[in-house]
């Protein structure tokens, strides 16, 4: 009885230490897939804020192609 609850043990003590092992790599992914998100999230915000530059820049040139037309066609 004794060797089999020294087994019993054995596997136990086996199995916490895969399990500890297993935690230590899932949360080093973890933080590495938290990371890599906050990256990505950050690229793609400043991928947005250029589109809205360049929409606003093209929105104002239409406005003066727009504004010198009307004044094109008051001076005729």
């Amino acid at each position: 009885m004794t060797t089999t609850l020294n087994q019993v043990a054995q596997t136990l003590s086996n199995m916490h230490a895969t399990l500890y092992f297993a935690s230590r790599v899932y949360y080093k992914s973890l933080i590495a897939l938290q990371a890599e998100l906050r990256e990505r999230i950050e690229r793609y915000s400043q991928l947005w804020i250029g589109c809205q530059r360049q929409l606003a820049a093209e929105e104002i040139s239409v406005m003066v192609i727009q504004g010198l037309s009307k004044m094109r066609i008051l001076k005729d």
